[in-house]
């Protein structure tokens, strides 16, 4: 399904998207992700990832998130963030078919680790993940789940057609 909210671009992240991706971490924040989350994603933006993503709507930030290859068949989706006052329209269903489908192709199937926090557990859930029977420890040892799921070449094509034909892209 295309989004609910149309005219929404994904483009690589820039150096000049800091500030927005930070407030973004900011506003979903409160009550849902550790107290440590802020400085790890403004250490995180420094480093200039290589593999993330921002939506923009009408020239503003709205969602980001990307991932780290740890190996071709391994890796972890990180701070996926969208604006509250667009959660619900389909954005980050953007997001996510827009990370899966910069992912290589390969013959095996390649494995998403998500370390989700206990709010966003159900939208991974929906989106074919399984529980882990391990955990991730925050820095005041609090722990929250991680999510696993599994993608083949296929869905990573059908990622990269879903973003063709549903979205504009903006130059990076």
């Amino acid at each position: 399904r295309p989004p609910r909210l149309q005219g929404v671009a994904l483009r690589q992240y820039r150096l000049g998207d800091f500030q927005d991706c930070l407030e973004l971490c900011s506003l979903n924040a409160p009550d849902r992700f550790p107290s440590d989350t802020l400085a790890e994603f403004e250490k995180y933006l420094k480093e200039r990832p290589q593999h993330y993503l921002v939506v923009e709507h009408q020239g503003r930030i709205i969602a980001c998130g990307g991932y780290t290859m740890h190996h071709l068949d391994f890796m972890t989706f990180v701070y996926g963030l969208v604006h509250p006052d667009w959660q619900g329209q389909g954005i980050g269903r953007v997001l996510f078919f827009g990370r899966v489908s910069q992912l290589p192709l390969i013959e095996k199937d390649t494995l998403i680790q998500i370390c989700a926090v206990q709010r966003s557990l159900p939208y991974y859930q929906k989106l074919g993940s399984t529980m882990c029977a391990e955990t991730w420890k925050d820095e005041e040892g609090h722990e929250h789940p991680i999510a696993l799921l599994a993608v083949n070449s296929f869905l990573i094509y059908r990622s990269q057609q879903y973003l063709q034909k549903r979205m504009s892209h903006a130059r990076t």
